[in-house]
């Protein structure tokens, strides 16, 4: 097994804690006399397969192999012995099968690679509902490829046996019942199944999904007060009536007097909310103001609610269901009784005279679901306003002034805060985005529906760490279920599926739970997790629970160096006083001394709660506090005082000089400061999502949040003070008859330093930043419509230029209707359930683009918004195009961005180098940039152009472009020496290097600038040894020497490759044609500096392709001027003989020749010849007849 950890915590310890914390794999032996099996699945392309059916098949029946949730896995033990055929079929991968033998007391390890066909023969699917009692059973599958619903039917039970014949194979998420007696099953029917034995499910009722089910002793109250209902009975109040006459100071004094029983902390506010609600169900409280309350309804229930009007006039009652919900509403006013039925919303009108104002008389309205289903409703009612007040309304908080109101109260206890939540937060767009990443971890989670959650509850409560913690609905689990990407690591508590990362490696841990109920508990996230995600219904929370994190351990402070301070030296000479010793440093740099810096932050939490209606319990995500700082530098030691002067008596008696006194001890040195503190943390990001009910509570009563800095640590302790150097002794009289001792006259101690202050304390962490707490409204049916909608899970690519083709990937795509928008725009259909292309429009600008997947025209349909970039596309630049000095240059493509940067990438040397070119105008489809004049330096050669977008994104594909009139030819340079001392050439390092160089006086550069070509070398000039022989004459022209010496050295490809010897046989120097290597030879001697370069620079000429000036007198025709040597032939460069020659010129006839040879070796090219080609005789090769194009 392999583990990752960081290296600092990479311990001998920490492996033997690691190997006493892993588990085994599950044994498979129960019986040395029977073996056991484990298979692992893989696809046609090596990949593991971890879903699919596995089968061993035998004369003797049947065996089904489960899949082990740890290793993903098939595996089993307790097989009787023998040969079996093994079968594997998966709805995705297609089947295969293979003979295999089971041996006693043996595990038979196979490997089955399925064959990549999906199934497509009809199969029976069969579910054992072990403990269901009824006769039939409503049964739906939804496709968890492609998130369909594929069935739908009331199906008979048989003896708890469920049958559906004629099933296509597919993997699918099967729910069993609704409301009260409800279960689900996941499954991937391959066509195997008719095998095997039914899948099996123990049926249990399962209570309604509703957290903190409503006290029906309380209904009608609104929804956001449901939490609040819980603790009424606990206070001694029974029924509506009850509550309707209390007095809220009452309640706020009960539930006091209870705290020891741990109830829900509840504000005072609530208390009065509560009650005037209580008063307006049952008519005993007169309004002007308008009323809006939301509550549940079971199918059948029914819900009455009374009001009395303050002001005479026209009210209204709108009652709203939801979309297709079905009711029937009773309103009874003084002047009569109306019934109606409706679908969704209705709106009833009143009227309300001044004399049924004067007698008090109510108006009540009786509210009945008959959708077959729960709903919940929304009752607002507008009240008659008061026309003595013109203009006066009293106004509902929207949920986004509530959630302003929740941020303010936050922000009290979190300076730094802001509490304007900008209109964007509260886009559809916004919070669906954060709903599609709920979806994505419920999916990896393998949960499809909230509805598949139970009640969470871990006890003994652990520390969260990075995973998936899941309580399913059914509990205990009846089986482990597989993830992909989570190997099963425990099950807690019989009820929490705890899953650890395996190969998706994440600083995560996901809470997923129906009731997560931590009442008497504190929540520790542990310090290796970064985030906190929370998807549940409701949390169940008392006055002891709180969430905080665990802070990792910061490293010691610290020690100051030097420690102490320097002594003071001690007294050099009779009497002389010691010195003072060094102060402590009275204000040290933190790198000195100081604390640690806090410099992990506090984690994230997220919180998806549908109901949050008895708030949240308190969260504590301050920042770590800074470590301790130091102790301080010690004083220095004063130093010792000197022996006084020595007595001196005379030779005839007498003493003429007594004993001195000794010198005084220094003082010690003052003690140093202790070390800053260090700095503290930041604090944790919190956003919640939960129901606008829920956000009028926490409106009302804003949660107790923590998340400010950590406090920066105490300072460290003052160092001690130096103690004072000890006084010296008096001179001594020794051997000096007449002249007396005086001890007394010893020197005085030195005073010890004073003492220092306490370091100074670490700064405070940063305060959190304006959006640190989020919160955002989302309602149960935005929830359920998530996992019904488009979903896009993966883009083939991150970027793409103009015109190239993206894949995407998804679920619940729908060919019929479903279009791709890039950018706001229809770019086509998608393909399939699941996959769907476009091509990136030619005129997208270069950046980020939004892609989603949704229905035309105005529709909720809509899938997560996916961010593409857009590269900026150059078009082809033609091969060998040179740039010169002061050029004006206009680059064509697509997707350019003003603010770009052009820039030329030198890709010969790693990491490549980069050169910003000016620009000096941009459209969508074109640069203007300019080329610098002057000197170029490093800019030259041939480069890689290419352009970076303000966004980041950068060009693609090999556009190369020749920089500079300049050609600047790559070389490398060697010392060739023999095995013995004193053998080889005498030339130095520096005076080879100083020939490449530009600047130096005999540079080869300054003949070569006729034809404007330079040279530098790749690499320091490198010192080569052959045998003596060759170091001291290299033989002429001897192919097999010279090829194996540069293969030997080795040589530079794409460079020339200049050999430096001692001489050379029958010759100075010789160069082969079209870049072969060059061998320089000194005569035997130091040639003279303007002769050595003559000789380089002569021979370069033969290595870029040029033949002499003229025929010396046996070279033949072909040469420039194609003729026996004349006088003045003397002053060329190629002139035949240097020792003769009185000039370097180079005839304008050869700069052109020598400049396409040249570019062969241009800096800054990544292709060299082969090197079969560079040892040519005559200047004929392809090299020295067309320039360098190859990019």
């Amino acid at each position: 097994m392999n583990i990752i950890l960081p290296s600092r915590e990479a311990s001998a310890e920490k492996i033997k804690e690691l190997k006493k914390t892993l588990k085994d794999l599950p044994g498979l032996f129960s019986d040395k006399n029977l073996g056991a099996i484990d298979v692992k699945l893989e696809n046609n392309e090596g990949e593991q397969v971890k879903n699919g059916t596995v089968l061993l098949e035998s004369t003797g029946g049947n065996i089904q192999i489960a899949l082990d949730p740890v290793s993903r896995r098939f595996r089993a033990g307790g097989i009787s012995p023998g040969d079996y055929l093994l079968k594997a079929t998966d709805s995705i991968n297609g089947s295969g099968n293979k003979q295999i033998t089971v041996r006693a007391g043996n595990v038979s390890r196979n490997t089955l690679v399925l064959d990549g066909i999906k199934p497509q023969m009809p199969t029976t699917v069969r579910f054992q509902l072990k403990g269901f009692s009824g006769n039939e059973i409503r049964l739906r599958a939804k496709d968890r490829i492609n998130g369909k619903l594929v069935f739908d039917k009331t199906v008979p039970v048989k003896d708890e046996l469920v049958e559906i014949k004629d099933f296509l194979p597919g993997r699918f998420h099967w729910d069993f019942g609704i409301d009260d007696n409800y279960n689900c099953y996941d499954s991937d029917e391959g066509g195997l199944n008719i095998h095997l034995n039914p899948h099996r499910i123990d049926w249990q009722v399962v209570k309604s999904p509703i957290p903190n089910p409503p006290d029906p002793r309380f209904h009608g109250l609104p929804l956001e007060l449901e939490g609040f209902t819980r603790i009424l009975p606990e206070l001694g109040i029974h029924s509506l009536a009850e509550l309707a006459s209390v007095e809220p100071e009452d309640l706020m004094h009960r539930s006091q007097k209870l705290s020891d029983k741990n109830l829900t902390p509840t504000n005072s506010k609530i208390f009065g909310i509560a009650i005037r609600e209580a008063k307006n169900l049952l008519g005993a409280h007169t309004s002007s103001a308008d009323q809006q309350t939301q509550f549940r309804m079971k199918d059948g229930s029914e819900t009455r609610k009374s009001w009395i009007p303050r002001t005479a006039g026209e009210g209204e009652t709108h009652i709203d269901l939801g979309h297709g919900q079905k009711g029937e509403v009773i309103i009874e006013t003084p002047q009569g009784i109306e019934q109606r039925s409706f679908t969704g919303s209705t709106i009833v009108h009143w009227q309300a005279d001044s004399e049924d104002i004067a007698a008090g008389k109510a108006f009540r309205i009786s509210l009945k679901n008959i959708s077959g289903k729960s709903s919940v409703a929304k009752v607002f009612t507008k009240m008659p306003k008061n026309r003595l007040v013109p203009g006066f309304v009293p106004k509902l908080l929207t949920t986004k002034e509530m959630i302003e109101s929740i941020c303010r109260g936050v922000a009290e206890q979190n300076p730094g805060l802001g509490y304007t939540v900008p209109d964007a937060i509260m886009e559809p767009e916004n919070i669906q985005m954060w709903l599609d990443r709920a979806q994505t971890f419920m999916r990896e989670a393998g949960v499809c529906s909230i509805n598949d959650l139970g009640r969470f509850r871990m006890n003994p409560l652990q520390k969260f760490k990075t995973g998936v913690y899941a309580a399913p609905v059914v509990q205990p689990p009846a089986y482990v279920p597989p993830l992909l990407h989570y190997a099963f690591r425990e099950l807690i508590s019989n009820s929490i599926l705890y899953y650890q990362p395996n190969d998706l490696l994440h600083e995560t841990a996901v809470v997923l739970a129906g009731e997560w109920d931590i009442r008497g508990q504190s929540v520790v996230i542990a310090k290796e997790v970064r985030e906190l995600v929370v998807i549940a219904r409701s949390v169940l929370h008392d006055s002891a629970s709180r969430i905080t994190w665990e802070m990792p351990v910061l490293p010691s402070a610290n020690s100051y160096w030097p420690n102490p301070a320097p002594a003071g030296s001690n007294g050099n000479g009779a009497g002389v006083p010691g010195q003072d010793g060094a102060d402590g440093d009275p204000n040290p740099h933190p790198s000195y001394n100081g604390g640690a810096d806090a410099v992990t932050p506090a984690p994230t939490i997220t919180m998806y709660i549908l109901d949050a209606t008895n708030n949240l319990p308190p969260i504590d995500l301050k920042g770590q506090q800074g470590g301790t700082g130091g102790r301080g530098q010690n004083g220095g030691r004063g130093g010792n005082g000197a022996e006084g002067l020595r007595a001196d008596g005379t030779f005839f008696g007498g003493c003429c000089r007594g004993v001195g006194t000794g010198g005084n001890g220094g003082q010690g040195g003052d003690a140093g400061r202790g070390g800053k503190g260090g700095n503290g943390g930041r604090g944790g990001l919190i956003t919640l999502l939960t129901s606008p009910a829920s956000i009028a509570i926490l409106a009302a009563v804003p949660p107790t949040i923590d998340i400010n800095g950590g406090n920066g640590g105490d300072g460290g302790p003052a160092g001690d003070p130096g103690e004072g150097g000890t006084g010296g002794p008096a001179g001594t009289a020794d051997c000096e008859t007449w002249c007396d001792d005086h001890p007394e006259r010893r020197g005085s101690d030195g005073a010890t330093g004073a003492p220092a202050l306490q370091g100074l304390p670490g700064d405070n962490g940063p305060m959190p930043v304006e959006d640190a707490f989020q919160v955002l409204p989302i309602t149960e049916e935005q929830w359920n419509q998530e996992f019904n909608k488009p979903h896009i899970l993966s883009i083939q690519v991150a970027e793409a230029e103009p015109g190239e083709t993206v894949q995407i990937t998804g679920q619940n795509f729908d060919p019929a209707i479903d279009r791709v928008y890039f950018d706001g725009v229809n770019v086509g259909p998608v393909t399939s359930a699941t996959a769907a292309s476009f091509t990136v429009p030619l005129d997208a600008d270069g950046g980020y683009h939004p892609i989603i997947v949704r229905e035309p025209g105005l529709s909720d349909r809509r899938s997560n918004r996916v961010m593409l970039r857009v590269l900026p596309k150059l078009d082809d630049i033609a091969a060998g195009t040179r740039w010169v000095e002061n050029q004006a240059v206009t680059l064509n493509g697509l997707a350019f961005k003003p603010g770009l940067q052009v820039l030329a990438e030198d890709r010969s040397v790693s990491p490549a180098a980069s050169y910003s070119l000016p620009v000096t105008g941009v459209t969508r489809t074109a640069i203007n940039l300019q080329v610098p004049g002057g000197f170029l330096g490093s800019l030259r050669g041939v480069r890689r152009i290419v352009v970076r977008n303000p966004d980041g994104g950068v060009s693609r594909g090999e556009k190369v472009a020749r920089i500079s009139d300049t050609i600047v030819v790559r070389c490398a340079a060697f010392i060739v020496k023999g095995t013995s001392p004193g053998i080889g050439t005498t030339r130095t390092v520096a005076e080879i290097t100083n020939l490449f160089a530009e600047g130096p006086a005999f540079s080869i550069t300054i003949p070569w600038s006729q034809a404007r070509i330079s040279f530098r070398l790749v690499q320091a000039v490198t010192t080569i040894n052959v045998s003596d022989t060759n170091a001291n004459i290299w033989p002429l022209l001897d192919n097999p020497t010279d090829t194996g010496i540069l293969s030997t050295a080795p040589g530079v490809n794409g460079a020339l490759n200049f050999f430096f010897v001692r001489d050379v046989e029958i010759a100075t120097a010789y160069a082969y044609f079209g870049g072969g290597p060059l061998f320089i030879g000194d005569e035997g001697g130091p040639l003279s500096p303007v002769d050595f370069q003559q000789v380089v620079a002569h021979e370069v000429g033969h290595s870029l392709c040029l033949r002499h000036i003229c025929d010396g007198g046996s070279e033949g025709p072909g040469t420039f001027f194609n003729r026996l040597c004349d006088d003045g032939d003397d002053a060329f460069l190629m002139y035949p003989y240097w020792d003769t020659s009185n000039g370097m010129a180079i005839d304008p006839g050869q700069v052109d020749p020598a400049r396409l040879g040249a570019t062969h070796f241009e800096d800054g090219k990544t292709a060299s010849l082969p090197a079969t080609s560079l040892f040519q005789g005559m200047n004929t090769a392809p090299q020295c007849l067309t320039a360098d194009t190859q990019n």
